[in-house]
């Protein structure tokens, strides 16, 4: 996407880091543990808000889930294409995520 996203196919050491209770909830969302993921990070020069969601939409098409860094939840493509917040927080929500976290000055 003209240098915004970069994305990985990423099937093996999947899980090595994640909390055990986001695996057996994204087994229990998709019915088995997924065997591959694509990670998609975001250039650093651009918001990259629109790009994200262009990209998962078209990858969510067909079912399946999908997971950013700034909330526990399991997104599913209606709730990004209605831009549904869960927990205050929006699918891709950086901005919302980091005001949430920031510390007070």
């Amino acid at each position: 996407m003209d240098g915004c996203l970069y994305v990985w196919l990423i099937t093996e050491d999947l899980y090595l880091d994640w909390e055990p209770q986001t695996v057996r909830s994204l087994t229990r969302a998709c019915g088995r543990r997924p065997e591959w993921m694509l990670e998609v990070e975001v250039s650093g020069r651009v918001d990259g808000t629109a790009e994200v969601r262009h990209l998962t939409l078209a990858l969510l098409a067909q079912g399946g889930i999908a997971m950013d860094d700034y909330s526990d939840h399991l997104w599913t493509a209606e709730e990004v294409a209605d831009d549904r917040a869960v927990d205050g927080l929006h699918f891709f929500g950086f901005r919302t995520h980091r005001e949430q976290t920031a510390l007070p000055q």
